[in-house]
């Protein structure tokens, strides 16, 4: 029997430890599947960009082939992704604060068109920048009282863009700014809200949720905005598709999802609602025919989580169907008819197949190489899922082809 040359060995082992690192750092992901065959599959990866340190990224905005970045250092970064294997910055803009000497204004969020690029700062400042070929281009300036640092409040929907104008939260409400001159934006109204937690948009409605329940408004009117109604008791969750209104709230101490149509809501009267069948519940995330929810739920001695699917074909009949358990928590969630991509606190990213509503299935499960005190946010288009942290590292995946062989149908 030949002797073993322990020496030999040890540095083998340690070269395999040292290549799995340095491939796991730069972009080759370790890929599980938990598939009822157990055969593995990994999401093709189709890029991925990481920012100098002195960027200090710390939001990312996706815009078809083009990022922008808002950065501690640089303001606000313009990012050419159309070579996903070679995205390159094209221009940043940072404006000088003339008031503190060496300073500059820092943006602490956006939203954008196509054209335009929608922000505000930290010193109660609305700006409107042109986006050129391959420029950034300021392009107009109003103040914003009352809305310097109050997005940190939450991340869920604090800026938006909708016909021709843009609301911002603020300390008392939000603003309602006009944006067709491009070079003189406005303040056109404030609606009042008290302890606004946070809101979204959805063409002419503005839903609106506080410490005390939630209210819809009609933005479509050149006067800004007119409250319809109001419900009481905050939701846990809330999301709107196309008319309607979907909701996760208590219901005589239970969680019911519940479905409101946006032209004849009233407090007293839903167009549909169901039973959840636990009480810690997250959500909803709603595409097509289909919401989403997850929920905790104690089985034994043991605390699971699970990601369920709820067919809302018919919304006044949403019925519940099957569930799957998820190992971690979540980040971030985007739902896509019967597809679910998911990024996890413990850093993984899954894409998840309803198709079959009874028996869902996990098609892909990715690890990523973020840390665990960042937090995980998600986009898709047509062709690409992009994941980024909150710190300055962009990774992009090609859609799996189950999700395009879904489209096609």
């Amino acid at each position: 029997m030949k002797s073993i040359n322990l020496p030999r060995a040890l540095s083998l082992f340690a070269l395999v430890a040292s290549l799995f690192l340095l491939f796991s750092a730069s972009g080759v992901d370790v890929a599980k599947s938990d598939g009822s065959k157990g055969k593995s599959k990994s999401l093709k990866l189709a890029g991925s960009y990481k920012a100098k340190k002195t960027c200090g990224a710390v939001r990312v905005f996706i815009a078809g082939k083009k990022a922008y970045l808002i950065c501690n250092e640089k303001g606000l970064v313009l990012l050419n992704i159309s070579n996903l294997k070679k995205p390159r910055e094209e221009s940043s803009l940072l404006i000088p604060n003339p008031d503190i000497q060496g300073s500059h204004y820092r943006f602490q969020g956006l939203c954008h068109n196509k054209s335009y690029i929608y922000a505000s700062d930290d010193k109660e400042n609305f700006w409107v920048i042109k986006v050129a070929k391959k420029k950034l281009v300021l392009t107009g300036k109003v103040k914003a009282p009352e809305t310097g640092g109050v997005v940190m409040r939450f991340t869920d929907g604090w800026i938006h863009f909708g016909n021709s104008r843009v609301y911002i939260d603020s300390d008392n409400g939000v603003k309602i700014f006009d944006v067709k001159s491009a070079k003189k934006p406005r303040l056109i109204k404030e609606i009042k809200i008290e302890k606004l937690s946070s809101f979204k948009l959805s063409g002419r409605w503005l839903i609106a949720v506080t410490d005390k329940g939630l209210s819809v408004y009609n933005v479509s009117s050149a006067s800004g905005a007119k409250e319809i109604t109001f419900l009481e008791r905050k939701p846990n969750g809330y999301c709107i598709q196309k008319n309607l209104l979907y909701l996760v709230r208590f219901v005589r101490d239970r969680k019911n999802l519940i479905i409101y149509n946006l032209s004849k809501i009233t407090a007293k009267k839903s167009k549909g609602e169901c039973k959840l069948e636990a009480g810690s519940v997250y959500g909803p995330y709603v595409s097509g025919d289909y919401a989403y929810i997850y929920f905790w739920k104690r089985e034994k001695d043991e605390r699971k989580l699970y990601l369920q699917c709820i067919d809302v074909s018919d919304p006044a009949k949403p019925e519940p169907k099957g569930k799957i358990e998820v190992e971690s928590e979540f980040d971030s969630i985007l739902a896509r008819d019967s597809f679910v991509i998911a990024g996890t606190k413990d850093k993984k990213l899954y894409v998840i197949d309803f198709t079959d509503k009874e028996n869902p299935k996990t098609i892909y499960s990715v690890s990523l190489p973020y840390s665990d005190k960042e937090k995980m946010t998600l986009d898709i288009d047509g062709k690409y899922i992009y994941t980024w942290n909150n710190n300055d590292q962009i990774r992009v995946y090609m859609i799996p082809s189950e999700m395009k062989k879904k489209k096609k149908k």
